[in-house]
């Protein structure tokens, strides 16, 4: 199990802070051992987890419309750019989270005007019927 929190998390902190996002919390769940590094507002929240504090993944919900859905960033690259740079079938290395950072610091605009309440629906709608297409790819 991994024990250390990805490189960059505190610069990526940093720049949610400057978003205008505050700290949640960071720390691990009981009994599952998933790991949880989260900031938020009103409007939008992000997070970065661990599931069994291996895989690490970033994850952004719309707090105002839905907050208890969270999106991948392999999701959000695929609506936002028509890119599917990380297959949810492999492992997220540090590597590949500093992207994932890098990816939510570029388009950072782009993520909270999809959520923004005169695009909320179709951006929920859009990413429900992407999950299910992958879903149903997968099952192949």
């Amino acid at each position: 199990m991994t024990s250390e929190w990805p490189s960059g998390l505190d610069q990526f902190g940093e720049f949610l802070r400057t978003q205008g996002l505050s700290f949640d919390r960071r720390g691990s769940v009981p009994y599952t051992g998933d790991k949880i590094w989260q900031y938020s507002t009103s409007k939008i929240g992000v997070r970065v987890v661990a599931e069994r504090g291996i895989a690490w993944s970033i994850q952004i919900a719309d707090i105002a419309g839905w907050p208890e859905e969270w999106y991948p960033t392999s999701e959000l690259r695929e609506l936002l750019t028509g890119s599917t740079l990380y297959p949810d079938a492999v492992p997220f290395s540090d590597d590949q989270i500093g992207a994932q950072m890098k990816f939510v610091e570029e388009h950072w605009l782009k993520i909270v005007e999809s959520f923004a309440s005169e695009n909320r629906e179709q951006t929920h709608t859009a990413l429900k019927l992407l999950r299910k297409q992958r879903n149903e790819h997968r099952w192949r």
